[in-house]
């Protein structure tokens, strides 16, 4: 992790926000701390930012007498799957729900639900044979790094 001495808050807690909404698991307030190079009670205000906006889908508690904070979809799979895809569309559906429509909440529950049943197939468990990896990384500007995939894919 890196840390962002002369981050304004604004930065800090869109930086925290990123991490804990990335990757899904638990993120110790320790650490916390020393990514974002700040004190316990900034990390506390700013979780309650966080919290203030998204409520329930951050969750938080103690293991070995440390506090943890993760972001988790309100909505689970029926199905027992745990894509990391379906999570980010769960989460951003459960923060979009209250400033959306019923018709277009179920139609979002129904695609969700629908792409579930496709990442369950099996046929579509062969997917990365048939789906080139895209990287994409959206800073200040566009790159369309498509036409280098095959030099990338050589360096990863």
């Amino acid at each position: 992790m890196h840390k962002h001495d002369d981050a304004s808050k604004g930065r800090k807690l869109l930086r925290l926000f990123q991490l804990l909404m990335l990757d899904g698991r638990r993120h110790f307030q320790k650490d916390l701390q020393e990514y974002l190079n700040c004190s316990k009670q900034t990390v506390l205000r700013l979780i309650d930012e966080i919290e203030g906006v998204i409520g329930v889908n951050l969750t938080s508690g103690l293991e070995n007498r440390k506090r943890w904070y993760q972001i988790r979809p309100q909505t689970r799979s029926s199905f027992g799957l745990e894509f990391e895809e379906l999570r980010y569309l769960s989460i951003c559906r459960d923060l979009a729900a209250p400033y959306l429509p019923e018709q277009v909440t179920q139609r979002i529950d129904r695609s969700i639900f629908n792409f579930s049943m496709l990442m369950s197939d099996i046929a579509y468990a062969d997917r990365d044979k048939v789906q080139g990896a895209q990287f994409i990384f959206y800073s200040k500007g566009r790159i369309d790094y498509t036409p280098h995939f095959e030099h990338i894919n050589l360096l990863v």
